[in-house]
Protein backbone atom coordinates (compact mmCIF):
# COMPACT_ATOMS: atom_id res chain seq x y z
CA UNK A 1 0.00 0.00 0.00
CA UNK A 2 1.49 3.33 -1.16
CA UNK A 3 1.50 6.19 1.28
CA UNK A 4 -1.01 8.92 0.98
CA UNK A 5 -0.40 12.48 1.61
CA UNK A 6 -2.64 13.78 4.90
CA UNK A 7 -4.52 16.77 3.33
CA UNK A 8 -6.27 17.60 6.60
CA UNK A 9 -4.87 18.27 10.45
CA UNK A 10 -4.43 15.12 12.43
CA UNK A 11 -6.12 15.87 15.47
CA UNK A 12 -3.93 14.63 18.61
CA UNK A 13 -5.46 14.18 22.22
CA UNK A 14 -2.84 15.65 24.45
CA UNK A 15 -1.95 14.29 27.72
CA UNK A 16 0.81 16.71 28.66
CA UNK A 17 3.34 15.86 31.10
CA UNK A 18 3.49 18.54 33.31
CA UNK A 19 4.73 19.17 37.11
CA UNK A 20 4.02 21.13 40.11
CA UNK A 21 6.28 23.66 41.73
CA UNK A 22 6.24 26.29 44.38
CA UNK A 23 6.75 30.00 42.26
CA UNK A 24 9.20 32.05 43.34
CA UNK A 25 8.97 35.63 42.45
CA UNK A 26 6.56 36.90 39.98
CA UNK A 27 5.96 34.29 36.73
CA UNK A 28 3.80 34.14 33.35
CA UNK A 29 2.24 32.12 31.99
CA UNK A 30 4.85 31.26 28.51
CA UNK A 31 8.05 32.12 30.32
CA UNK A 32 10.54 29.53 30.76
CA UNK A 33 11.37 28.62 34.39
CA UNK A 34 14.85 26.95 36.16
CA UNK A 35 14.81 25.29 39.48
CA UNK A 36 16.25 27.71 42.41
CA UNK A 37 15.39 25.30 45.31
CA UNK A 38 13.72 21.98 46.61
CA UNK A 39 10.22 22.36 44.47
CA UNK A 40 10.90 25.77 43.33
CA UNK A 41 11.32 27.31 40.25
CA UNK A 42 12.03 30.69 39.06
CA UNK A 43 12.31 32.63 35.78
CA UNK A 44 15.53 35.17 35.07
CA UNK A 45 14.95 38.84 35.55
CA UNK A 46 18.06 40.18 35.20
CA UNK A 47 20.96 41.21 31.31
CA UNK A 48 23.13 38.36 31.49
CA UNK A 49 21.40 35.58 33.82
CA UNK A 50 21.50 32.70 32.09
CA UNK A 51 19.85 29.48 33.76
CA UNK A 52 18.90 25.91 32.41
CA UNK A 53 15.23 25.71 31.83
CA UNK A 54 13.14 22.93 32.94
CA UNK A 55 9.76 23.71 31.37
CA UNK A 56 7.25 26.78 30.47
CA UNK A 57 4.62 27.91 32.92
CA UNK A 58 0.77 27.14 32.67
CA UNK A 59 -0.23 30.31 33.93
CA UNK A 60 0.47 32.63 35.82
CA UNK A 61 1.77 32.76 39.72
CA UNK A 62 3.01 35.40 42.40
CA UNK A 63 5.90 33.63 44.83
CA UNK A 64 4.39 30.82 47.05
CA UNK A 65 1.75 30.03 44.29
CA UNK A 66 1.56 26.67 43.27
CA UNK A 67 2.78 26.16 39.61
CA UNK A 68 2.04 24.14 36.80
CA UNK A 69 5.00 23.59 34.41
CA UNK A 70 4.81 21.63 31.34
CA UNK A 71 8.48 19.09 30.74
CA UNK A 72 9.96 18.02 28.06
CA UNK A 73 7.88 16.23 25.16
CA UNK A 74 5.20 18.73 25.19
CA UNK A 75 4.69 21.08 22.66
CA UNK A 76 3.66 24.03 23.78
CA UNK A 77 3.35 28.18 23.46
CA UNK A 78 5.85 30.52 25.17
CA UNK A 79 7.31 33.73 24.65
CA UNK A 80 10.41 34.11 22.10
CA UNK A 81 13.46 36.73 21.95
CA UNK A 82 14.80 38.13 19.27
CA UNK A 83 14.46 36.40 15.62
CA UNK A 84 13.21 32.90 16.22
CA UNK A 85 12.57 30.20 12.92
CA UNK A 86 10.82 27.20 12.88
CA UNK A 87 13.37 24.45 13.46
CA UNK A 88 15.95 26.47 15.15
CA UNK A 89 17.14 24.95 18.67
CA UNK A 90 16.23 27.25 21.60
CA UNK A 91 17.83 28.25 25.03
CA UNK A 92 16.47 29.99 27.52
CA UNK A 93 16.83 33.56 27.30
CA UNK A 94 17.79 35.77 30.22
CA UNK A 95 14.09 37.85 29.73
CA UNK A 96 12.46 34.50 30.69
CA UNK A 97 11.67 33.93 27.09
CA UNK A 98 13.60 31.55 24.70
CA UNK A 99 16.03 32.79 22.01
CA UNK A 100 17.89 31.23 19.25
CA UNK A 101 21.39 31.51 19.65
CA UNK A 102 23.09 30.63 22.35
CA UNK A 103 23.70 33.50 24.97
CA UNK A 104 26.46 35.55 24.04
CA UNK A 105 27.69 36.54 27.26
CA UNK A 106 28.66 33.03 28.10
CA UNK A 107 31.67 31.54 26.67
CA UNK A 108 31.75 29.75 23.41
CA UNK A 109 30.74 25.82 24.49
CA UNK A 110 30.01 27.04 27.73
CA UNK A 111 27.23 24.86 28.67
CA UNK A 112 23.73 25.55 28.97
CA UNK A 113 20.61 23.16 28.13
CA UNK A 114 18.69 23.04 25.00
CA UNK A 115 15.39 24.03 25.81
CA UNK A 116 13.35 23.09 22.94
CA UNK A 117 13.05 23.49 19.08
CA UNK A 118 10.93 26.00 17.60
CA UNK A 119 7.90 24.70 15.39
CA UNK A 120 5.45 27.29 14.44
CA UNK A 121 6.70 30.90 14.82
CA UNK A 122 3.96 32.29 14.27
CA UNK A 123 1.76 30.79 16.50
CA UNK A 124 5.12 30.44 19.37
CA UNK A 125 4.93 27.42 19.94
CA UNK A 126 8.19 25.37 20.85
CA UNK A 127 8.91 21.63 21.29
CA UNK A 128 10.33 21.19 24.55
CA UNK A 129 13.36 18.66 25.21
Amino acid sequence: MAWTAISEDIPVKAYPLTFGFTASGTIKAGQAVYMIDDNKVKTTTGAGKYFDCIGIAAFDATDGDTLTVYGPGNLVRCAFSGTVAAGDKVYMSWDGKLEASHPSSLAAGAPIKLAGVAVDTSDDKVLLV
